[in-house]
């Protein structure tokens, strides 16, 4: 009796102990699981981020790769290069590769990872538990790797345009998983406004076969042509919006369209005379920097210098050139019927975003 109570207690312990290292087991287990799902008890669940991705505001993004038409959205088809860092770090979030290529699908108003742009990215972006601050540059480069430094080609004209979080929240993870980019253009833009004097009419055909931005200044505009020193190349820091031009190829800007030969709109009548407008998108420019146009009006070169003014990222600098019986003046003539309009000062400013005018003169 003795040996059948010892033999049953002995199997009782044996049986709790293995209950015992079934539930630690278990326990184990579920613990395991749980650090691979849950990060300070919020899912690790891998997401797709829900991207919107708004052109700059009023006067949108003028031509990506189309210099005819003001562009008031995105169309389908256009792409963008995306970068995902750690919040608070340039570190690439884990799990992403830099410069993934997402594609705009205009029907469906979203965009979505484009698998095929670049076979040696094959995996989209996916959210975690840790916070990603969001950078896009327009249009995709399949080129570009850094961030901090994408590439550009300055008068080719394409509106670069880079964007990140400007409004809360600045990240996304798998809670936080739709976020709105606002682009900013990342050049400058300078425009020329050709037309001829009506009080001292100039009678010639008016055919004006080159316009350059020069290095001519006020102070040697009677001297021989000074050559320009604007950077062809550069590249683009999408944290800061800073464009790097050290070491670029530099040189005059040459305005693109006079190739063979564009005729200054003569007067017709006593109406206001027409206006052709031309314009580059370079790199922005100090104050201190020498500026001026070189144009070349039925086979006669005229210099028109510029007075001190900085080129900044994201503004219009509008310049009107008025060809007459003596030379090429800067600005229009006042309108009589009209003594308060600026628009055609010698210089207009205005910033790119929106309509806002801001008036200079010589």
């Amino acid at each position: 009796m003795i040996e059948f109570y010892t033999m049953f207690y002995i199997n009782m312990m044996i049986m709790k102990k293995f209950f015992l290292l079934v539930f630690c087991t278990t326990f184990t287990l579920v613990s395991c699981q749980n650090d691979e799902t849950e990060v300070n008890g919020i899912s690790n669940e891998m997401t797709e981020p829900q991207i919107e991705i708004s052109l700059p505001a009023v006067e949108q993004a003028q031509s990506r790769a189309n210099t005819v038409n003001p562009v008031t959205e995105w169309e389908n088809g256009d792409k963008i290069g995306l970068y995902a860092v750690d919040q608070g770090t340039l570190t690439t979030y884990r799990g992403a590769q830099p410069n993934l290529c997402y594609k705009f699908s205009k029907s469906e108003r979203k965009w979505d990872f484009d698998v095929t742009a670049d076979t040696k990215k094959p995996k989209q972006l996916f959210l975690h538990s840790g916070n990603a601050v969001l950078y896009a540059f327009s249009p995709w480069d399949k080129v570009a790797e850094d961030l901090t430094a994408t590439p550009m080609k300055f008068n080719t004209n394409v509106d670069y345009l880079y964007g990140t979080h400007r409004v809360a929240p600045l990240y996304v993870n798998n809670q936080q998983t739709s976020i709105k980019l606002e682009m900013l253009h990342a050049q400058t833009y300078v425009a020329v406004r050709l037309k001829r004097s009506v009080d001292h009419p100039y009678n010639e055909d008016g055919v004006v076969t080159s316009l350059k931005i020069t290095g001519n200044t006020p102070a040697n505009q009677a001297a021989a042509y000074v050559k320009g020193s604007y950077p062809a190349t550069g590249t683009l820091n999408l944290t800061k919006g800073a464009i790097n031009t050290t070491g670029a190829t530099r040189g005059d800007i040459v305005v693109s369209g006079f190739s063979s030969g564009i005729t200054i709109p003569a007067l017709s009548g006593a109406t206001a005379p027409a206006t052709s407008i031309f314009y580059a998108m370079i790199a922005p420019e100090a104050a201190s920097v020498r500026k001026g146009f070189q144009l070349v009006v039925d086979g006669k070169t005229h210099f028109v210098p510029i007075s001190e003014c900085e080129w900044k990222a994201g503004y219009k600098y509008i310049y009107t050139l008025t060809i007459t019986g003596k030379g090429i003046e800067g600005g229009d003539e006042v309108d009589p019927n009209n003594p308060n309009d600026h628009s055609g000062d010698a210089l207009v400013i205005r910033p790119w975003a929106n309509g806002v005018n801001e008036d200079y003169n010589f």
